[in-house]
């Protein structure tokens, strides 16, 4: 969730009871008058629907509107890209591996369920015999993702990068 609006002073004009824009919006949501911006933002794992972090509040200094939303896209950047968290949830730093992990069991959910396969009696009985182990269907798109990012953590592990916030670009330039 991403709110971003302005509470205007007394003094201003857009914060005076007969004012009336000419596209109908709402006086929190216009921007460039030097009044305080304020924010309330909440920021989820995509997977595990935990709250990473949440502010509702003043953002201290900030008056532009430009200068607001580049603040909370940088809090999504950290907080989504695994780097740690503010000093009362801290917790260790996603790994690689972990990073990979998660994003494709995202990927997972997010296609429909496969169609159920269904086995011969011949191929029954021989599952039976063999003691053959099912295997879980998996769709052509989410092996070619996890083919081509599976090797990315032996990679960096072989770099010294352990951690998903310490790849850079030149990394996955030699990946």
């Amino acid at each position: 969730m991403r709110d971003i609006y302005a509470r205007h002073r007394p003094r201003c004009r857009y914060a005076q009871p007969d004012f009336k824009d000419t596209k109908g919006r709402p006086a929190r949501t216009i921007f460039g008058c030097g009044c305080p911006i304020y924010a309330r933002v909440e920021i989820r794992d995509s997977v595990t629907k935990d709250v990473l972090f949440q502010y509702n509040g003043s953002l201290k200094g900030i008056t532009a509107r430009e200068a607001a939303e580049e603040l909370v896209n940088t809090w999504f950047v950290k907080y989504l890209s695994g780097e740690t968290p503010a000093a009362h949830t801290q917790e260790a730093a996603v790994t690689i591996e972990d990073a990979i992990k998660r994003y494709l069991a995202e990927k997972r959910s997010a296609l429909p369920p496969p169609k159920p396969v269904t086995l011969s009696d011949s191929v029954i009985s021989f599952r039976k015999t063999k003691k053959v182990a099912a295997v879980e269907p998996i769709s052509d798109s989410i092996r070619k993702i996890s083919d081509v990012i599976t090797p990315l953590a032996a990679f960096m592990a072989g770099k010294g990068v352990t951690y998903l916030k310490d790849v850079k670009t030149e990394h996955l330039n030699q990946f």
